[in-house]
């Protein structure tokens, strides 16, 4: 049996694709064992419990600008590294695919350190400061698109592959009259899907009301479904209630 770990999370735009991933290699390889190290955060719980693959939450915390906050981040910095060495040691990984944030570099440099195989899956468009990071210690660095090539390092760039996004087989398989009955939407509308992940970017939430009227006018013919993080939801929803737009807001 050959072991994996994935190490990445805190969102669910860091998670999905790595499940993908996940999923391709355990119908390639099916004595793979993937594990993913995750952060403790419960929507990583949340996201990975469905799908039966093994986690373990990291105790990891995100770097703030903020001088209080250091020491905090030092300390748990520090229980991360003695984890990424223990899971290290316990599960002796074929490779480590990092998937982005705060939650993917301990085990990423240890594993590097060790000269295990290691990359990076870096579907956004620009690069987070993890990713930039971490680009110097893994192997191979693997994009959606061709131009997010130009935001690492001139010597960086040969790492570069440009895969795209891995998307999950259950996403394959959707069936329009069960989507509408099950989210409630009318088939006589034509419907504007908006998402923002988990965390729902402030953006994207300020485009929704000053698009708002646009979309009253066109009532009669279109329909919304809003996905949004927990933390959003009740202000979105909020948002659109009463409003004279067809708006379905689920969590």
């Amino acid at each position: 049996m050959a072991n994996y770990i994935f190490c990445g999370g805190g969102t669910g735009g860091h998670l999905y694709p790595g499940i993908s991933v996940a999923e391709e290699l355990r119908t390639q390889q099916p004595d793979a064992e993937v594990i993913f190290a995750c952060s403790d955060r419960s929507i990583d719980g949340a996201i990975l419990d469905p799908t039966g693959f093994a986690y373990v939450g990291q105790p990891t915390k995100p770097f703030r600008k903020n001088p209080v906050r250091w020491p905090g981040f030092l300390w748990a910095w520090w229980k991360s590294i003695r984890q990424a060495r223990a899971l290290l040691d316990e599960y002796q990984p074929e490779a480590v695919l990092g998937l982005g944030g705060f939650a993917g570099a301990a085990v990423t440099i240890q594993a590097a350190k060790r000269g295990i195989p290691t990359a990076l899956l870096n579907p956004d468009g620009i690069p987070g400061k993890a990713n930039l990071f971490l680009a110097e210690k893994v192997d191979r660095i693997f994009t959606q698109f061709e131009q997010t090539r130009e935001f690492f390092s001139a010597s960086l760039r040969d790492k570069v592959r440009t895969v795209g996004c891995p998307i999950r087989e259950m996403l394959l398989d959707g069936d329009r009259q069960e989507a509408l009955e099950h989210f409630g939407l009318r088939p006589d509308r034509k419907t504007l899907l908006v998402f923002g992940g988990s965390a729902m970017a402030d953006s994207i939430t300020e485009t929704m009301m000053l698009f708002r009227e646009e979309l009253g006018i066109r009532s009669e013919s279109w329909q919304l479904l809003i996905g949004v993080g927990a933390k959003k939801f009740r202000e979105v929803q909020q948002m659109f209630n009463g409003c004279g737009v067809c708006a379905k807001v689920v969590p």
